[in-house]
């Protein structure tokens, strides 16, 4: 009879971790590549396509990182913020670009903790350093993924760390397949472990595979142009998977562009065909941010007009969410040289304020 126990005992134990091991092997998968770059991962919690949620916000922004028009290194300070995502927590993370570091912000603290490069602002090309970061991946375990702009790399840089790991670019600006030119944007494609980024000086957007030091090119040719087969100067990305394309900010172009993977020209989204800018609600002074809910509609951060602006599926006309159309300020209702944006999981609307050194909330209402 106890023999008979402990045999049992023993079989269920083994049907358990058989049972297991495809669960685990999964988790450890999904903890390397489940990027939080999509940045509407968790917006998308509080929206259901049944019941779609009412998509306005108040045109007073509230300060919630830095100073307004004040410069400095302090916990409290940005020096040129750049790029912006806000996690599952309400973390703030912010790319704080001339003060070459990473800033955190916990809810509803004004002051960061520095979680990549140092704290003081001081710049460089070690592991430890940077030399402007512009553009920033969050995944659920707090790793990150960096655009060093001047330094012509992108560097992984995990929780708790105390330097980063080069995982893109060569360090020196070049056009070879394992080196860029001032990279920007980034974007990920969990299902193929393959990350984005927008090579800004080269015109185009490399892909590197998980663990590659090579790139592989797949979008542009190389050269600034407004033809199907060029980009100028792309900077922000978005990766739609369910069409397997990018959203491509093609700033110099003036325009968003969509590129399906392995296709070979992209489509015109939003924005001039001619490389023309503009103040109306169908063009842009220059477009440096995109993002794409799964409802279709279009979300465009505008620089050089001052405001972010929203694009309702289908339309080729905006309505401006944040800022004023051409108008440069420091209220609490206008905006200078919006860079980014990015939602929380309540839908507000955070941008990254560029020139007024600081971010701004938007409450949705």
């Amino acid at each position: 009879m106890v023999i008979s126990l402990i045999i049992g005992f023993i079989l269920m134990i083994i049907l358990t971790v058989i049972i297991l091991i495809p669960f685990l092997i999964k988790r450890e998968e999904t903890k390397i590549s489940k990027i939080f770059c999509q940045r509407f991962i968790n917006f998308w919690k509080y929206v259901h396509l049944d019941k779609p949620a009412i998509l306005r916000w108040n045109s007073e922004g509230i300060t919630i990182a830095g100073v307004t028009s004040t410069i400095g290194s302090a916990a409290n300070l940005l020096y040129y913020p750049y790029d912006l995502v806000v996690d599952w927590s309400y973390s703030l993370f912010v790319a704080d670009r001339n003060n070459n570091r990473i800033q955190k912000f916990l809810r509803g603290s004004s002051n960061a903790t520095t979680v990549a490069g140092r704290a003081d602002g001081v710049a460089g090309s070690t592991d430890t350093t940077f030399k402007e970061p512009t553009s920033l991946l969050v995944d659920d375990d707090g790793n990150i993924h960096i655009s060093d702009v001047n330094n012509h790399r992108v560097m992984f840089w995990k929780k708790d760390a105390v330097q980063g790991t080069r995982v893109a670019g060569n360090g020196v600006a070049g056009s070879s397949d394992n080196q860029l030119i001032n990279p920007v944007g980034l974007a990920y494609d969990y299902r193929s472990n393959s990350l984005f980024i927008a090579d800004y000086g080269n015109s185009r957007v490399m892909k590197y595979l998980y663990n590659s030091s090579i790139g592989i090119r797949v979008v542009g040719n190389n050269t600034c142009g407004t033809s199907t087969i060029q980009l100028c100067q792309p900077h922000g990305l978005f990766f739609e998977q369910s069409s397997n394309s990018l959203l491509i900010a093609n700033s110099g172009a003036y325009n968003i562009v969509r590129w399906v993977l392995n296709d070979t020209q992209w489509s015109i989204v939003v924005g001039s065909s001619g490389g023309t800018s503009g103040i109306s609600p169908s063009t842009f002074g220059y477009p440096t941010d995109v993002m794409l809910d799964p409802m279709g509609n279009i979300y465009v951060a505008d620089r050089s007009n001052h405001r972010i602006q929203f694009f309702m599926a289908g339309q080729l006309n905006a309505t401006t969410i944040a800022g004023q159309t051409a108008m440069v300020g420091s209220s609490a209702t206008l905006l200078s040289s919006p860079i980014a944006m990015t939602f929380d999981n309540q839908l507000n609307l955070y941008v990254a304020d560029w020139y007024n050194y600081r971010i701004q909330k938007f409450s949705r209402y």
